[in-house]
């Protein structure tokens, strides 16, 4: 940042600081950036209230200096989903009832927290994992090869969108375990699909989510197997889930966004 140039920074969420991700080097340097980003910004912007939140007691900022801009539902891509039958053959999914977590394999993630789950659900319950494969990948295979339920998971990479929309419609639910995230963009897909949530009562995901999810305490595997089979017989869930994240729009992400970087650009402090 360029001493005098008004500075509008958006910091997304410090759930990497709070909650084990990277190495202690890199997470105690990305937090010194962070926090003179922070205290440098003339707009600081974030995507959620329980961000907001977190990033001020983090760093000592009072709360009404920082401005909530949430993101977009978005729409689903214009794309042919990838059809049933070829999803269940390329993945060995048989008849198999798919659950889907779509997110990064990191450790505050939680998707062992699903594995563990799996001991507690249906036999034909097939947990689908699809996103990057980092470190903990092989923390999740280990365990779940202890738990005897590799045979129900299916550990996926980034997908094409054609694939990801052919899965959004076969998951009968999302499941989404974590412990910490800045906003909890793919609860909004999953809603905006109708396709029934399951997910950790954690403040960012009941801003998100609202009343439509079934929540479950992040730590406890038989009450997340509960919250899944709760949700996945909710047929309430398929039509309030589309109105619920169509409280989030692009639209109005960008006006608060620019809202924001007028008041930089007039040089107050922060809203």
């Amino acid at each position: 940042m360029r001493a005098g140039v008004p500075a509008a920074i958006t910091l997304h969420d410090v759930t990497f600081v709070l909650r084990r991700t990277f190495s202690r080097t890199t997470t105690v340097g990305m937090t010194e950036i962070m926090k003179r980003a922070a205290r440098r910004a003339d707009s600081l912007l974030t995507g959620s209230a329980a961000a907001r939140d977190e990033i001020c007691t983090l760093f000592g900022l009072d709360p009404a200096t920082v401005a909530v801009v949430p993101h977009g539902a978005g729409r689903p891509l214009d794309v042919e989903p990838v059809p049933e039958a070829e999803l269940r053959e390329r993945h060995a999914l048989q008849t198999g009832r798919v659950v889907l977590c779509v997110a990064a394999k990191r450790p505050h993630k939680n998707q062992g927290l699903l594995l563990r789950a799996l001991v507690h659900l249906p036999g034909d319950t097939v947990v689908v994992l699809a996103g990057h494969a980092e470190p903990y990948e092989d923390q999740l295979r280990a365990e779940a090869a202890q738990l005897g339920v590799q045979g129900r998971v299916r550990f996926l990479e980034f997908v094409p969108d054609a694939e990801l929309e052919g899965l959004w419609r076969l998951a009968e639910c999302a499941a989404f375990p974590t412990l910490g995230e800045g906003f909890g963009l793919p609860v909004i897909e999953a809603m905006a699909r109708s396709v029934p949530v399951a997910c950790s009562d954690i403040p960012v995901l009941r801003e998100v989510g609202g009343d439509v999810p079934h929540y479950f305490t992040p730590d406890d595997p038989v009450a997340a197997a509960a919250a899944i089979e709760a949700a996945r017989s909710d047929s309430g869930a398929r039509t309030a889930g589309p109105h619920q994240a169509a409280r989030f729009t692009w639209e109005e992400s960008a006006r608060l966004t620019w809202e924001a970087y007028e008041r930089a650009l007039a040089g107050r402090a922060r809203p």
